[in-house]
């Protein structure tokens, strides 16, 4: 068995490769958006703190869902692959605040936020999103294969 090389996402970052890579980040509001495109085996992934940013600032960085995801879908153009195919997964925004919050409470945090922007903007890009593990008091430590498109969670 072939060991993958390894690489640790940071908040606020992107990962795109065609090689198979294990990449790793640890979540708790914040929202990854994995892609993957099964014909060219080739996978990518961002690791999101807010669901909008300031778009007026030169902000190099990816910690805002809203224009991350085009430019992760730009990033992956760039290497020669094709939207056609596409799949995305999607996991994090939890809500890190104790379990007896009010709905009314909790609907305006971060998490879920994250996850509604997510998925909007994958819909408006026309990516399908064929996973997902949201929500939830806790957050996640969160392994990706992009290679094949396999993602392994644990709660913390």
């Amino acid at each position: 068995m072939t060991q993958l090389p390894f690489y640790w996402l940071h908040p606020g970052d992107l990962f795109v490769s065609r090689e198979p890579t294990l990449v790793t980040t640890i979540l708790g509001s914040c929202v990854t958006v994995c892609l993957f495109h099964p014909l060219h085996r080739a996978g990518a992934m961002c690791h999101c703190l807010l669901p909008v940013g300031d778009h007026e600032r030169n902000n190099p960085g990816y910690r805002y869902v809203d224009s991350t995801l085009p430019r992760m879908m730009h990033a992956f153009k760039e290497t020669g692959i094709t939207f056609q195919g596409m799949q995305a997964k999607l996991f994090g925004g939890a809500i890190m605040t104790a379990k007896s919050a009010t709905l009314s409470e909790t609907s305006l945090r971060v998490g879920p936020a994250n996850v509604e922007m997510a998925r909007n903007v994958l819909k408006n890009l026309g990516i399908p999103l064929v996973a997902e593990c949201v929500g939830g008091h806790k957050g996640y430590k969160l392994f990706f294969n992009s290679g094949n498109g396999d993602v392994f969670l644990s709660r913390l």
